[in-house]
């Protein structure tokens, strides 16, 4: 796969598990999402013609992330098919008892791109199968 940057970061995010570099999320309207070409699970061979099993996940993280012009190109594992859909998946909703500000969370990893909600609010989780899916 080959993604063209304008000035943007990818929109992804990564997981190591068992020394293996996966996918973890896509941000909604970021570059890989937009793209089509990129799925949640999905497995990173290599990065630029690097091999991933030769890099950190933060090598991986710093080149995929990197703000500039230019492409990236990525030797992709598909996911399975069954961890690309929601069919039989239930869908959770919870309601909020407290106001969150995601921008002014010091603590979010990622908080140009995180929710807010308000007391009250209805909250529908699609997916929660990440072990970090409240972030």
């Amino acid at each position: 796969v080959r993604i063209v940057k304008r000035d943007e970061t990818l929109g992804a995010t990564i997981r190591n598990d068992h020394g293996k570099i996966y996918i973890a999320r896509l941000i909604a309207g970021g570059v890989a999402a937009r793209s089509g070409c990129i799925q949640e699970g999905d497995r990173i061979l290599e990065v630029n013609g690097l091999p991933a099993s030769d890099l950190s996940v933060d090598d991986v993280a710093r080149i995929l992330n990197r703000v500039d012009k230019g492409s990236v190109s990525l030797k992709l594992v598909p996911a399975d098919m069954s961890t690309r859909t929601e069919n039989g998946t239930p869908h959770v909703y919870l309601r909020a008892l407290f106001d969150y500000k995601g921008k002014e969370d010091s603590r979010h990893p990622c908080p140009e791109v995180a929710l807010s909600f308000n007391i009250g609010d209805i909250l529908e989780l699609l997916a929660c199968n990440d072990d970090h899916w409240w972030q």
